[in-house]
């Protein structure tokens, strides 16, 4: 998408989560700010944060941006409901890993499986538009009562 945007002339400012000292600091000219963050231990392939220093706002309120977009899942989603409430631009998330299907195989109670969907719900549901990686998962979502007429595949 961002090669797409910068062909197009677009202004993007990119916020991820990175503890490693290698961290880009930009891709395709446009800036990375980068927030420090911490290793799930059951999943220790990704960073996570909270962002409690709300570096993500300061930056946004920088920006000033026309639209916000989120990957999902990952703490920063919550981080973006509250960054666009706040700044009152319209929120777009991008889903791209089944988080129910994860939670189960990497933190095996009974019941995680629920409470994610429940956490998803949440969250999804305050987008303004959601992005599926497929009609099959856009069924599903739609399905379990997230997204609702929000959403692309």
């Amino acid at each position: 998408m961002l090669k797409y945007m910068a062909k197009a002339g677009e202004n993007v400012e990119i916020i991820t989560v990175d503890d490693t000292p290698e961290a880009p600091a930009s891709k395709f000219g446009y800036p990375i700010n980068t927030i420090k963050g911490f290793r799930f231990v059951l999943y220790n392939e990704i960073a996570l944060t909270f962002d409690l220093k709300q570096r993500t706002l300061a930056v946004m309120r920088r920006f000033k941006p026309d639209i916000l977009h989120v990957t999902s899942p990952g703490f920063l989603v919550f981080v973006g409901v509250l960054t666009a409430r706040i700044l009152k631009v319209p929120l777009v998330f991008s889903y791209h890993t089944h988080l129910p299907v994860y939670a189960k195989q990497y933190f095996p109670v009974p019941g995680i499986d629920n409470a994610a969907w429940k956490i998803l719900k949440f969250v999804h549901n305050r987008a303004d538009l959601n992005l599926v990686t497929s009609p099959q998962m856009k069924e599903e979502l739609e399905a379990s009562g997230l997204c609702g007429q929000g959403s692309r595949a």
